[in-house]
């Protein structure tokens, strides 16, 4: 069998971020946020996915295993030739991009395009709000290469004085507290803008000045640092005081990667590689300016037409009208997809569990919340209203792992029962369950969903949700739930819910298979997969059979797919990338008539269904199952947005003969025709 490497499909997928920022049909300043996005990623990949490569080539050397070490070698050799690809189309792309800025009457300046009266301004500027952010230093030979920090961008400059050959170089690094942007009008209707990185080039003159020196040349270099977390536990252990622990140690992680400005002069280029130790295929030459996911903060200056519209959200007839939402999910299971409708739906929800008399609990999963979190504030605010509220925290989320420490202490100072679950099993679930008593018994209300219960990311990722008192549903998520609380990995059996580690790969093979068996028989069968990544090697392998037995098979994968399209005329990959990003996981077989149908937390990798808690709930109302299949629907028939992932994973669009559809502005067509339909 046949697989597409993890990391170089993670690298087409960006390769489609890419996409977007070249797309002229994108507004101007929505195709510079996705050089950001573009960058972001590259940036995780290589703290993650390239540090964990090159650790295990350092290992398979250690231990002589050449095979192994040559394959983790040519790998890390093909991802860094993909990476100088991907380099080298940014560039031309960002360098387009400012030239269409410029057409907008928008400037994007350096220091050498200031005249006399700028220049006083930016230097003003540069006294005022940044001088007291910058703490240089001296490039000593006689003292250790200075420690460069991960996510943090430098300039590194080399200071002469006229007439002389005295020569020092510096480091500076450019805050991060400091807006990266700055922005000032001009006359005739201009807008200019300068990185903040060339107000301070313009400004040296003042930060060294006390060195004499008059003549400057820098130039921006950008570190990035292995970023897994090693996880050592005893039997005995301190679970928050490990993570605690490996987050100091992630600060020092070993470089894996050297970007640089490649106008660097090659004196200034040697002092900075001769104290940062790495390999040349680690070296990587840029452009002017690093750290560019903080594109995706550019200004929002100019016309309207230059970002997206921002779309009134669709509303739930039901639960618009209706005082209590728990009342409403008594009498029906409700759908809700974000960002097309609100999150607010899921607040009010959390809401009025808090001041409700008759609500006793309140449990919920936290993986990665809001800067300034409104669950966090009802969960409080829950507490004091006399509610056990019980909190699972992932402290493994990663990127969010302090982030998490801060809330988890919050929730605590505030009386909530906060459970951080398993060191070697991330809790990814997205559950909310409420307990109610009503006639004597407690009632449970459950939250189900393929998103985090994060308000900010709600309004960006295209999320499914189901409010539900289905009770065989609601009994066995409080199952998992007690599970996890416990602390215990305790046998379990599930009959409605796909629960990892439990049942959900065997079960999802076992849908697969079914619908192979009815293909040998000669009947019909199908079935559509959407979801994040696929690389999990048995459902690969599930998958292929199926094909070849006769099955329809749609994947809709958003990034990852290690499964290798044969030409097979009865499978169709496609993955869609547009404004919202594609975060729903849906898993719908035809199963002869009798149709399963299951959404959730679990991508179909390897790690989401052996080593983390995920659950996928069934969907048993026949009109969510109906929605969803024309949600799919929609998708699988995309020719703006989807691109075919063939054999080679080159991104081709979907073109074809039928009527320009785009997914994700029909979809919301679609809702609102829905909600008119409500209405009359």
């Amino acid at each position: 069998m046949q697989l597409f490497p993890r990391d170089l499909s993670w690298l087409s997928f960006n390769d489609r971020v890419l996409q977007e920022a070249e797309d002229p049909s994108v507004p101007l300043l929505e195709r510079l946020k996705f050089l950001g996005i573009f960058s972001s990623n590259q940036d995780e990949f290589f703290r993650v996915r390239v540090a964990t490569q090159r650790r295990h080539a350092i290992l398979s050397e250690a231990l002589e295993n050449q095979k192994k070490y040559k394959e983790k070698n040519k790998l890390l050799k093909e991802i860094h030739l993909k990476v100088e690809e991907q380099k080298l189309k940014y560039d031309l792309l960002f360098s387009q991009l400012t030239t269409e800025l410029n057409k907008n009457r928008i400037f994007l300046i350096n220091e050498k395009d200031l005249d006399a009266k700028k220049l006083a301004l930016v230097r003003n500027y540069f006294k005022v709000d940044v001088l007291e952010q910058l703490y240089p230093i001296i490039i000593n030979k006689k003292r250790n290469f200075p420690y460069l920090k991960d996510k943090s961008i430098y300039l590194a400059v080399k200071m002469k004085k006229k007439n002389s050959t005295s020569v020092k170089y510096g480091l500076v690094e450019i805050p991060q507290d400091v807006p990266r942007f700055f922005q000032f009008k001009g006359d005739g209707g201009k807008t200019y803008v300068m990185f903040i990185d060339d107000v301070i080039r313009a400004s040296m003159s003042i930060l060294f000045k006390s060195l004499y020196y008059n003549q400057f040349n820098s130039y921006t270099l950008k570190i990035t640092r292995d970023s897994e977390l090693d996880l050592l536990v005893d039997v005995e252990f301190d679970y928050l005081e490990v993570i605690k622990k490996s987050l100091k140690e992630r600060k020092k992680g070993e470089p894996v990667r050297l970007i640089y400005d490649r106008e660097m002069d090659e004196d200034t280029f040697k002092i900075i590689t001769n104290g940062i130790k790495l390999k040349k295929s680690a070296l990587i030459a840029g452009q002017r300016y690093h750290n560019n996911k903080d594109l995706m903060n550019f200004p929002k200056i100019g016309s309207r037409n230059l970002v997206y519209n921002r779309e009134k959200v669709v509303g739930i007839k039901e639960l618009d009208r209706a005082k209590s939402v728990l009342k409403c999910m008594r009498e029906k299971d409700f759908l809700l997809h974000h960002p097309y409708q609100s999150f607010d739906y899921v607040l009010r929800y959390l809401r009025e569990a808090a001041i409700d008399p008759k609500v006793a609990e309140i449990n919920i999963t936290l993986y990665r919340l809001a800067g300034n979190s409104n669950i966090v504030k009802a969960l409080k605010n829950a507490v004091l209203n006399g509610k056990k509220v019980t909190v699972i925290m992932e402290l493994q989320a990663r990127f969010d792992e302090e982030a998490n420490i801060y809330w988890s202490n919050q929730l605590k100072e505030n009386g909530a029962n906060v459970i951080y679950g398993f060191p070697d099993k991330k809790v990814h679930t997205k559950l909310c369950l409420i307990l109610r008593k009503e006639f004597g018994k407690l009632v449970t209300y459950a939250h189900i969903g393929t998103g985090n219960y994060n308000e900010q990311t709600a309004e960006l990722y295209s999320d499914f949700a189901i409010f539900t008192c289905d009770e065989s549903i609601t009994r066995e998520a409080k199952e998992v739930f007690d599970i996890i609380k416990s602390q215990k990995l305790e046998p379990a059996k599930f009959k409605d819910l796909l629960v990892s580690p439990y049942n959900s790969k065997t079960q999802l093979i076992k849908f697969i298979k079914a619908e192979t068996k009815l293909a040998k028989q000669g009947k019909k069968a199908a079935f559509t997969l959407k979801m994040n990544s696929l690389n999990d090697e048995l459902v690969i392998k599930a998958i292929y059979e199926a094909v070849k037995s006769g099955v329809k098979v749609n994947l809709i994968t958003r990034s990852i797919c290690c499964l290798v399209h044969q030409g097979e005329k009865n499978l169709n990959i496609i993955s869609i990338v547009d404004k919202y990003l594609e975060h729903a996981r849906i898993y719908w077989f035809q199963n002869g008539g009798d149709e399963r149908m299951v959404i959730g937390s679990a991508d179909l990798m390897f790690r989401n269904l052996e080593n983390r808690f995920e659950i996928l709930t069934p969907i048993k109302d026949i009109e969510i199952r109906n929605t969803l299949k024309e949600f799919l629907e929609q998708q699988l028939h995309d020719n703006q947005k989807a691109r075919k992932i063939d054999a080679e994973q080159v991104n081709q669009y979907v073109r074809n003969r039928r009527a320009p559809l785009r997914s994700q502005v029909e979809w919301r067509n679609n809702l609102r025709k829905i909600q008119t339909k409500q209405r009359k």
